[in-house]
């Protein structure tokens, strides 16, 4: 049967049966299980080869990474990939399931990603909060996509620094509108590594002082 034909092909591949879509690209994650994501947000998996009694094999640079089972709005362009894993997000409502193969292992597909509104937030409107979104796609090479939310007009100052606290780039600055907003940085002039990008806001209603201010982390791959 299949699992048998999968068995003696992957004898001479050094006893990988499965590939399954996992939470962590050193074996010490687990087949990504069904979760909400917010929308405009990310979650990144890898695809990992294991042996018919679980143990792990190794990482894998998967043939293919494709979404099935999709509901909603969310397109097949919700799911990019690099050399070991892949990322999803999605600006659009809905929800889907990412698979990955390899040669002819046998493939263990994620749960249910299921994309969802922020909590306090209804469809179409301005936003009731502030946010800063986990950029897309993350590892990057050479450009991404960072998306920040404001329920009020501000003075927005969105800035890049690497891992000594040095600014390396301005995103964004001055007023913004309320809104969802999205900008691009281009690390192309940039070396391999890891970066922060921080997001401060002053509330125009409130006269001065700073609003909102969130930092995260992303990570440039050459």
């Amino acid at each position: 049967g299949g699992l048998s034909n999968a068995m003696n092909f992957t004898v001479n591949r050094g006893g990988e049966v499965s590939v399954g879509v996992e939470t962590a690209p050193d074996g010490a994650g687990v087949v990504v299980p069904s979760q909400s994501v917010v929308i405009g947000n990310a979650i990144f998996v890898y695809a990992v080869a294991r042996a018919a009694d679980g143990r792990f094999i190794k990482n894998v640079s998967a043939d293919t990474w494709t979404l099935e089972n999709i509901t909603g709005s969310v397109g097949s362009g919700a799911l990019g990939h690099t050399t070991y894993g892949a990322g999803f997000h999605s600006d659009e409502l809905g929800s889907a399931v990412i698979k990955a193969t390899y040669g002819r292992l046998i493939p263990i597909p994620s749960g249910t990603i299921t994309v969802v509104l922020p909590t306090g937030v209804a469809d179409g409107s301005v936003p009731l909060a502030y946010a800063l979104m986990q950029n897309f796609p993350n590892p990057f090479n050479p450009s991404t996509e960072i998306r920040f939310d404001l329920p009020y007009a501000g003075d927005v100052s969105l800035s890049v620094y690497d891992v000594l606290g040095q600014k390396v780039a301005t995103l964004a600055a001055g007023q913004y509108p309320a809104g969802h907003h999205s900008v691009t940085w281009n690390a192309s002039r940039q070396a391999s590594g890891m970066y922060f990008y921080r997001l401060q806001v002053g509330d125009a209603a409130a006269g001065k002082g700073r609003a909102f201010v969130a930092t995260k982390y992303l990570l440039l791959l050459r």
